[in-house]
């Protein structure tokens, strides 16, 4: 029989969102730019079962 546990670990960054604004009211100009990252830390164990066998 193979049993086996791993610990898995992963990071992930993410540059996902991205907007631009240009108003103009009475005379009056204003620009803005807006971003978004993301960060992902994950931490898992996986149990690998091989089976059963009889005796």
């Amino acid at each position: 029989m193979l049993n086996s546990i791993r610990i898995c670990t992963g990071l992930e960054a993410q540059n996902f969102a991205r907007s631009r604004n240009e108003i103009e009211l009475d005379g009056v100009a204003r620009t803005s730019a807006t971003r978004t990252n993301a960060f992902d830390f994950s931490v898992g164990i996986r149990y690998y079962f091989g089976g059963v066998r009889s005796l």
